[in-house]
C-alpha cells in the first residue's frame, strides 16, 4: 500500500496529464495536416525549419521569402536542436513536427505535479483526486486549447516558465539555471518573459516573505534573464540581417502613429467580445483575492501587464485580439494562483492544500468556460481533433504531393493554395502560390477545399480561367482543377474521382448521392445541396450537363430542377425537360450575398451530372 501511495501522485498528477496533453497535441497536429487544411504560416513554416533545415534553420522559400535563415526572424537554438535530431529519425516532416509539438507542450502537463509534490505531503494521497483534477484543468485549460489550434513551438515558453518558478521558490538553483536556458532557447525574448515572471517573487522577498532563494540569487537570475534576451537580439543584429518585424507588426512607422482614442475604444470592445479566455480567469483570480483579502494573488497577472499592453497597442490588429499563441504568458498568471497560495502565502493565511487545488482548478476551468462562451465553433472541433483519431489517409496525401512533384509537366502552369503549399513546400517557390493578381494564366490549381483564405474563395478563379474539371483525392480535401481532364497516369498512385469544379466544394457523398465513373449520380427523389459562396458582382450563367441515360423515354414531366438561392430568396430556377441534356440557369450576384443551390432528381431514374461550366456573362 505504501508503494502504491508513493507512485500514485507521480503517475496520476505528473505522467498522466503530461502524456495525455502531449499525445492529444500530436494527434491534433497530424489531423491538422492530413485531414484539415494546414496553414502555410505558421505550422507549415515551422514544420519546415524543425525538419532537416540545417543548424541555421533555412526556411522553405514559399513560406518565408524575406529571410534565408529563421534566425533573421527569431533566435531559436531549441529549434536548431530539433532540426539536428530530425536527421536521425526515419519519419517524414509532418510526423516529426507532430512529435515536436507534443514535446513542447509536455512542460505544461507536468507543471502542477512539480509543485504539488512539495505541498503538504502528509495529505497528498487523501487529496489525490483533487490534485489530479487541478493538473488536468491546467493542462487542458482554455488558454492551452486556444494555442493548440494553431501549431507553434512557442507553447514551450509558458510551461518552462511555470517550472522555472517552481524551481526558484524551491531553492533548486541548478535546475533554475537549466530551465532559464531552455526558456531563452525557445526565442530571444524568453529571458524578458522569465524576468517578468520572477519579479513578483522578488517583490515578495523584498517585502519579507520567507522563501528559500536569497534576494541576491533572485536578482542574479532576473539580471541574467534580461541579459540573455539582450544578447539574443544583439547576436541577431551582429550575425544576421533581422527582419523588421517590430515596426511591421508592433510599433508601426512612425511609432504608434496608428493609435487614436477611437482605435483604443474599438480594441477594448473587441477584447471584451472575444477574449473571455483571458479575462475570465483574471476575474476569477480577483474573486479569490477578494475572498482571501490578499491582493498578492494577482501579482502573477500584474507581471503579464507589459505583455498585454505591448500587444494591445500593436500596429497589427490581430495582436490586440491575442490570437492563438499570443495568450501564452497569461498561463503564468493562472499558475501563480497555485504557486502563491501553496508556498508564498504566509503560513497562517494559507488555505488547506485540497481547498487551494480546488480553487486553482476552478480558475483554470473558468478559462475553458470563457473559450466556450466566446467561440464554441472553434473549441468543439479543437477538442474533437485532440480526443479522437480521425481517419487520416496519409498515403493519399503523400501520394498526391509526390504526383505534383514528379509529374509537374503534366499540369502545365500549376499554382497551389496555402494548404497544398504547406504540404509540398520542399519543392515549391513563392511564385507557385496562388494569389489574386498572378501574372501567368494557370493551367491547373491544386487546393484543399476547406483551406482558410482559399477553399470556396477559389471558385471565381476556377471559373474565370475555365478550370472546369477537378480530380478529387478520395478521403481527403485535396483537389486539382484543370481545363482538360488530366492524363490517367498523372494521379495513378492515388484513388481519385472526377467532378466539375463548381461542385468541388459540395459534399457529393451523401444519402441518395454518389460519384462513379459516369459522374455525380443523384438518385430519383433526392437532392444535392451545395454552395457557390460569394461570387464577384455580376451576371452569371451556369450550365450543368447530364447524361442521356439518366432519362426514361416514358417520362413526360421535368426530370430535374436546379435552383440558385440566397438565404430564403430564390434567385433563379430551371427544370430539365425530357428532350434536353442541360440545365441552364442565369442569375445575378451583388458580390456580398452567399449563394447556395440545390439540384433535385425529379424522376424515378437517376440523374447523372457529367459536367458543369459556371461563367460570368
Amino acid at each position: 500500500m505504501r508503494y502504491v501511495a508513493l507512485l500514485a501522485q507521480p503517475l496520476l498528477v505528473g505522467v498522466l496529464p503530461s502524456l495525455m496533453l502531449s499525445l492529444a497535441v500530436a494527434r491534433f497536429t497530424l489531423t491538422h495536416f492530413f485531414v484539415r487544411a494546414p496553414f502555410l504560416l505558421d505550422s507549415g513554416l515551422l514544420s519546415g525549419i524543425a525538419y532537416r533545415s540545417g543548424p541555421l534553420l533555412t526556411p522553405p522559400p514559399i513560406a518565408c521569402d524575406y529571410a534565408t535563415s529563421f534566425y533573421q526572424v527569431y533566435v531559436s537554438p531549441i529549434v536548431s536542436v530539433f532540426s539536428g535530431l530530425s536527421y536521425l529519425v526515419p519519419v517524414g516532416r509532418i510526423e516529426w513536427f507532430a512529435f515536436v509539438e507534443g514535446l513542447v507542450y509536455f512542460p505544461l502537463g507536468i507543471a502542477v505535479y512539480a509543485l504539488a509534490r512539495r505541498v503538504a505531503p502528509s495529505c497528498a494521497l487523501r487529496r489525490l483526486p483533487i490534485t489530479m483534477v487541478a493538473a488536468l484543468s491546467f493542462a487542458f485549460s482554455g488558454l492551452v486549447l486556444w494555442m493548440i489550434r494553431y501549431p507553434h513551438y512557442e507553447a514551450a515558453t509558458p510551461g518552462l516558465l511555470c517550472l522555472l518558478l517552481v524551481a526558484v521558490v524551491s531553492g533548486r538553483t541548478r535546475l533554475s539555471w537549466m530551465l532559464l536556458a531552455f526558456t531563452v532557447s525557445v526565442r530571444q525574448d524568453g529571458g524578458a518573459h522569465a524576468a517578468l515572471a520572477l519579479l513578483p517573487v522578488l517583490y515578495l522577498k523584498w517585502r519579507g516573505t520567507e522563501m528559500l532563494p536569497s534576494k541576491r540569487r533572485l536578482v542574479a537570475i532576473i539580471v541574467v534573464a534580461l541579459a540573455a534576451s539582450v544578447a539574443g537580439f544583439a547576436f541577431q543584429r551582429l550575425f544576421f540581417v533581422p527582419a523588421d518585424r517590430m515596426r511591421a507588426i508592433y510599433t508601426g512607422s512612425p511609432a504608434y502613429s496608428h493609435l487614436s482614442f477611437s482605435v483604443v475604444v474599438e480594441r477594448a470592445r473587441t477584447f471584451v467580445e472575444i477574449c473571455h479566455v483571458i479575462y475570465y480567469p483574471f476575474l476569477a483570480t480577483v474573486l479569490v483575492a477578494a475572498l482571501r483579502r490578499d491582493a498578492r494573488y494577482l501579482l502573477g497577472w500584474a507581471a503579464t501587464l507589459p505583455w498585454f499592453l505591448f500587444n494591445f497597442v500593436a500596429f497589427d490588429d490581430s495582436k490586440s485580439s491575442f490570437a492563438v499563441y499570443t495568450v501564452a504568458p497569461f498561463l503564468v498568471g493562472v499558475f501563480w494562483v497555485y504557486l502563491y497560495g501553496a508556498v508564498l502565502t504566509p503560513p497562517n493565511r494559507r488555505m488547506r492544500a485540497g481547498a487551494l487545488e480546488a480553487v486553482f482548478a476552478l480558475v483554470c476551468i473558468s478559462s475553458t468556460l470563457g473559450y466556450y462562451r466566446a467561440a464554441p465553433a472553434l473549441l468543439k472541433p479543437t477538442v474533437r481533433d485532440m480526443a479522437f483519431s480521425h481517419e487520416r489517409n496519409r498515403p493519399a496525401v503523400h501520394g498526391f504531393v509526390d504526383a505534383l512533384r514528379m509529374r509537374r509537366a503534366d499540369f502545365g502552369r500549376l499554382y497551389v493554395d496555402y494548404a497544398v503549399a504547406a504540404l509540398a513546400q520542399e519543392w515549391l517557390q513563392l511564385g507557385d502560390l496562388w494569389q489574386p493578381g498572378v501574372t501567368q494564366v494557370p493551367d491547373a490549381i491544386a487546393f484543399h477545399d476547406r483551406a482558410w483564405g482559399s477553399g470556396l474563395a477559389l471558385l471565381p478563379a476556377l471559373t474565370a480561367h475555365h478550370l472546369d474539371t477537378c480530380m478529387h483525392v478520395l478521403d481527403t480535401g485535396l483537389h486539382v482543377c484543370s481545363r482538360e481532364p488530366l492524363r490517367t497516369e498523372t494521379l495513378a498512385a492515388v484513388a481519385t474521382e472526377t467532378i466539375p469544379a463548381s461542385f468541388a466544394f459540395t459534399r457529393v457523398h451523401r444519402p441518395g448521392v454518389d460519384v462513379d465513373a459516369r459522374g455525380i449520380v443523384v438518385l430519383g427523389g433526392y437532392s444535392l445541396p451545395g454552395t457557390l459562396g460569394a461570387l464577384p458582382r455580376g451576371s452569371y450563367e451556369w450550365v450543368v450537363t447530364v447524361s442521356a441515360d439518366s432519362r426514361s423515354d416514358q417520362e413526360t414531366a421535368p426530370l430535374a430542377r436546379l435552383r440558385v438561392e440566397s438565404g430564403s430568396s430564390i434567385l433563379a430556377e430551371v427544370t430539365l425537360a425530357k428532350d434536353s441534356h442541360q440545365l441552364v440557369v442565369r442569375f445575378e450576384s451583388d458580390g456580398e450575398q452567399r449563394l447556395s443551390y440545390r439540384v433535385t432528381a425529379q424522376s424515378a431514374a437517376p440523374l447523372v451530372i457529367t459536367g458543369a461550366q459556371l461563367r460570368q456573362r
